[in-house]
């Protein structure tokens, strides 16, 4: 039949008789590649919409709704509780994980690449004589005939130099202090980390605590030297920054920026459940490999319960509630700011 449809001139329907591009570039979120193209079948107009979904890892919702087909009529994707829970289920980045990073190398091999005596050390119910067993049950490596790959659960964690690892060098964690408040202030330290996040985490740690402020206190009768931001919530915090990433996001890696009054944690990806409820909804990770693996190791505790941690953390230190703001798709900016003044704090962070 063809049609006479013109995407560039079409309006959406309403009062305001919005331009239906910039209808749907306003209300679809996270926003998408639309593509249209217009062509001729028989002599007949026919316009395509070409929509690449490749970056997406969360369900679209148009108007702050997310909806599903049922049938012949649309419903509120919030009434289908199992599609909800298998359409999440499809958003896990866990083929990242077990992507190979590294093909048919020998058990010398793998213990030349990869920290096999902290995985020893650490390893919940480690067995000994069952090291291959254990590695190959924990998808750190996959057998490849004689010999195996090594996987990038494997080598991001575990990694003894992420330089042997081209396509994980750009994932590693960057650290970044500021001499002052603002980005356009002097850096004072910048520095990629080159080891795996397992057998690197303590040293990421001490990085940080040595690049923040501390003061003095003297009320136990003896000097102690007070961290501005505690120690718990910087490890919690790093952590949720490196498990929950979504590795399908490509020209971007993890990222802490230190200023003279407040820390920033840059993570890629957008969290897969609403910012607010963060601290009564049930934990969901798109990197359940990655997660239970450094469980095993220690480098987290149990899940569900590490914001929790941070926010007791903050309450305890008198200091201002975190904020989390979410770009999009592409980042979330979890900061932590220093000690003020009740009065001197915004509505969200006396919250």
């Amino acid at each position: 039949m063809g049609t006479t449809f013109n995407p560039e001139l079409a309006k959406a329907s309403g009062k305001n008789k919005m331009p239906l591009i910039t209808f749907l570039d306003k209300f679809v979120d996270p926003r998408l590649s639309l593509k249209w193209h217009s062509i001729t079948i028989n002599s007949k107009k026919v316009v395509c919409l070409v929509i690449d979904v490749s970056f997406v890892n969360i369900p679209i919702s148009f108007k702050g709704g997310k909806y599903i087909r049922s049938g012949s009529s649309v419903e509120s994707l919030s009434m289908f509780h199992e599609k909800e829970r298998a359409l999440w289920a499809s958003f896990e980045s866990s083929k990242f994980e077990l992507e190979i990073a590294k093909r048919n190398v020998s058990i010398e091999d793998i213990k030349r690449l990869l920290d096999i005596d902290f995985y020893v050390e650490k390893r919940i119910d480690f067995e000994n004589e069952n090291l291959l067993t254990n590695l190959l049950d924990d998808h750190i490596i996959e057998q490849s005939g004689n010999k195996f790959n090594i996987t990038n659960l494997g080598a991001y964690t575990l990694a003894k130099n992420m330089r042997d690892f081209n396509n994980l060098t750009n994932r590693t964690l960057r650290i970044i202090k500021y001499d002052g408040t603002k980005h356009l202030d002097p850096v004072t330290f910048d520095r990629s980390g080159m080891l795996g996040i397992a057998n690197g985490f303590n040293n990421i740690i001490l990085n940080i605590m040595s690049l923040i402020k501390y003061h003095e206190d003297y009320s136990s009768g003896i000097r102690v030297d007070i961290p501005e931001f505690p120690l718990i919530a910087i490890r919690e915090l790093v952590a949720n920054t490196l498990v929950h990433q979504d590795f399908t996001i490509n020209g971007t890696r993890p990222k802490i920026e230190i200023f003279n009054n407040k820390i920033e944690l840059y993570n890629p990806g957008a969290p897969l459940i609403e910012t607010n409820r963060f601290l009564d909804s049930e934990p969901k990770s798109r990197n359940n490999e990655l997660a239970d693996l450094l469980h095993k190791l220690g480098v987290v505790e149990s899940r569900g319960n590490g914001i929790g941690r941070v926010v007791d953390s903050l309450e305890s230190a008198q200091l201002p509630a975190m904020s989390i703001i979410v770009k999009g798709a592409q980042d979330t900016i979890v900061t932590l700011r220093q000690q003020k003044k009740f009065n001197d704090m915004t509505i969200t962070e006396q919250d």
